[in-house]
């Protein structure tokens, strides 16, 4: 069976994720819990899980430091927050993506706190993401045809 661990400072999120997974369904031990990166790094330590749900916002050590550390001790680990910030970032460079949409996809109730989780991950927020990502492509391949004027001149 996998292996889970609950890396939030928050109780109430602990117990939801815990009580919303299906784990024995898909071959998961019920996860053990951690209440931030720094007693997360212990526990994967002690029983190196398989999947990781990571909170960005915890004391002591916050989720973009456990990642840094865990990444490269525990490089076969699934980062929940890490995929999640990678698919995020596929969905900004589809501008017909409203944010608010994108978060909701992705499992987040508040699109402040998304923007917030994915500034702290990549130091930049979705919107200028998307604003970047459009304005490289735009470089390399010239303007996007306009939906009015579906043509180039």
């Amino acid at each position: 069976m996998y292996k889970a661990l609950i890396i939030d400072d928050e109780k109430p999120v602990q117990i939801a994720i815990q009580k919303l997974g299906n784990w024995k369904y898909y071959g998961i031990e019920p996860p053990r819990l951690a209440v931030n990166g720094r007693d997360g790094l212990a526990a994967m330590r002690e029983f190196h899980p398989d999947i990781v749900f990571v909170d960005m916002n915890m004391p002591v050590m916050d989720g973009v430091s456990f990642l840094q550390s865990a990444s490269g001790e525990f490089p076969d680990s699934q980062y929940v927050v890490k995929l999640r910030m990678e698919r995020a970032k596929e969905l900004l460079e589809d501008e017909d993506n409203k944010i608010l949409d994108i978060a909701e996809r992705l499992g987040y109730a508040d699109n402040h706190y998304f923007s917030r989780a994915f500034r702290n991950y990549y130091n930049i927020s979705p919107s200028q993401y998307r604003k970047d990502f459009l304005k490289r492509q735009e470089e390399k391949n010239g303007p996007a045809p306009s939906p009015h004027h579906p043509y180039p001149p």
